[in-house]
């Protein structure tokens, strides 16, 4: 009978669990991923444009496309891998909240453990997948670096419109909407999918409801515009109402981040908004390499855990290993706005 601690009996548990909430990765790269068989991925993604196809003579069999803007690049996604330790005395001690006469016994306790350290190590995963995705939106690359590790994943180049003068939406002379009907008309004419969600960090959105022209504009009922109507969805995530005309959902999302300098900040920095349709792009998976009783072994999987004895020290460690990385299907298919 296989051990719980085996890496074939722990993948399921980890790859059934259900993930935190996260906005950004779950609208935006939240479709079904890829996992790939090496570590090394092959990935395609568009940088706009849109080609008709050409008339040709009946005595001419057709012409040849090339793929413009089309691009294929193979990237070896570094792991991301974080370990949990457990000492002996970890194991033998009551754990917390439990009463001091449990009569739970070492082995019990250590597979409590060992599924509380993968939901704790699965967690730290996913917010580093929501930050790639936040680093993809904003600002179109994933910059990946850290201990003997130093890359930078560019799909375009930074595009983002930054607003000033009376454009401000903190401004009475600025129209919100009809930047956002422009913008999206952009996107439509560029990548032939027309953008149905924006969404503000907290001061953006405050400063769109706040707005003179906008508050004008939902004030016409004779006309319906849309509805202002904020709800909350969960502890980060309000639904603002629609722009009806533009077939515009709006939302607001406030959520942070440790980053790797310890200095916690923001997942969208103060005055964003960002104009988009669900379903950018797809999360893609690197194969996991490692050593599985005495032999090198490759997963194709979101998660791979490993179970390691060192029975000198009396220490477990539990290692869970990824390697995402979100790449969308078109480059032009959002904008970013810096609005205050």
């Amino acid at each position: 009978m296989p051990k719980y601690t085996e890496t074939k009996v722990m993948l399921p548990i980890i790859n059934q669990r259900i993930k935190p909430g996260t906005f950004l990765l779950s609208t935006f790269f939240g479709g079904q991923p890829k996992t790939h068989k090496a570590e090394i991925m092959e990935i395609d993604y568009k940088v706009g444009k849109r080609k008709m196809a050409p008339f040709v003579s009946p005595r001419v069999g057709g012409k040849v496309m090339e793929r413009e803007g089309f691009e294929t690049r193979e990237i070896k996604v570094p792991k991301v891998a974080p370990e949990r330790l457990t000492t002996i005395d970890d194991v033998s001690s009551t754990g917390m909240g439990e009463n001091e006469y449990s009569t739970k016994s070492m082995k019990q306790r250590q597979q409590e453990m060992l599924v509380e350290d993968l939901s704790e190590l699965d967690d730290m995963i996913v917010r580093r997948e929501e930050w790639e995705v936040r680093m993809c939106v904003l600002e179109k690359h994933v910059p990946i670096k850290g201990k003997g590790v130093d890359k930078d994943v560019k799909f375009d180049d930074d595009d983002t419109l930054v607003l000033s003068g009376t454009n401000l939406f903190s401004d009475a002379e600025s129209d919100p909407i009809a930047t956002f009907k422009a913008e999206q008309r952009k996107i439509t004419q560029a990548t032939g999918k027309r953008p149905r969600i924006i969404v503000f960090d907290s001061d953006a959105g405050d400063a769109f409801l706040k707005n003179v022209k906008v508050n004008e504009a939902f004030d016409k009922r004779r006309i319906m515009r849309g509805e202002l109507k904020p709800t909350i969805k969960d502890e980060n995530v309000t639904f603002l109402g629609k722009i009806t005309e533009l077939a515009l959902e709006l939302y607001v999302y406030d959520e942070w981040f440790i980053d790797d300098d310890d200095v916690e900040k923001p997942i969208l920095p103060s005055g964003t908004a960002i104009i988009g349709s669900k379903g950018l792009g797809k999360m893609n998976y690197g194969a996991v390499k490692q050593m599985e009783k005495g032999k090198f072994v490759s997963f194709e999987s979101k998660r791979v855990p490993k179970y390691i004895v060192d029975e000198d020290n009396e220490i477990t460690k539990l290692r869970l290993s990824s390697r995402p990385l979100p790449v969308p299907e078109n480059t032009k298919s959002w904008r970013v706005l810096k609005v205050l």
